[in-house]
């Protein structure tokens, strides 16, 4: 049996973010999704003023209610399924062989 997504009870998670601007954006992008929470897992730079220049005012709301967690182990307790991805490989990535 199908069940409909409740986008609410979705989240994104960042982990170890470098850049403000990019919790802005993903904040920006769940709102056009629906997505209802939005964790910041041991963020390198919180600065709140450029985080939400990027989320403008549609996205303010779910920054100002974000959660932000010391670890990442915290920030993904909550949960019982769990979808990992990450940004394509980059002159600052290490590849693993």
């Amino acid at each position: 049996m199908c069940q409909k997504v409740r986008m609410e009870n979705v989240a994104i998670v960042l982990h170890d973010t470098r850049i403000p601007e990019n919790i802005g954006a993903a904040a920006r992008a769940a709102v056009n999704m629906g997505v209802g929470q939005l964790i910041v897992s041991a963020p390198r730079h919180l600065d709140m003023e450029r985080v939400l220049k990027v989320a403008t005012h549609s996205a303010s709301g779910l920054v100002k209610a974000m959660k932000v967690c010391s670890t990442l182990p915290e920030a993904l307790g909550a949960f019982n399924w769990i979808v990992g991805t990450t940004a394509r490989l980059g002159g600052t990535r290490r590849v693993n062989s």
